[in-house]
């Protein structure tokens, strides 16, 4: 069957959890005709979608682990960098044609 769930009260739903559909019986006052209404309950249940509390932390830590690697690595190669004596502008123009004298040239 089919339910709607009025807004406000979806944050009561659990995804993956047992819901308890119960109807009133027939001839509910005020509902349209083919219509039923009734309630959905969630009984207390322990979620098994979320990851424990230790495998999360163990996640966390290689998470940190390999940021950690990373700003190492970074910053070898920014110090790798200053110390060459190259000047990123220098770079750039080392790229162009007419660096070197070949500006000429390509005419």
């Amino acid at each position: 069957p089919s339910v709607l769930v009025l807004n406000r009260h979806t944050t009561s739903l659990q995804e993956g959890a047992q819901h308890i559909i119960a109807f009133a019986p027939p001839g509910f006052p005020g509902i349209p005709y083919g219509w039923k209404v009734g309630f959905v309950c969630v009984p207390p249940q322990e979620s098994k979608i979320g990851l424990s509390k230790s495998k999360a932390d163990t996640l966390m830590a290689e998470f940190f682990a390999e940021r950690k690697k990373e700003r190492i690595e970074e910053g070898q190669m920014l110090k790798d960098s200053k110390d060459s004596g190259l000047d990123q502008a220098e770079e750039v123009l080392k790229a162009r044609e007419f660096y070197g004298g070949n500006f000429f040239d390509s005419m």
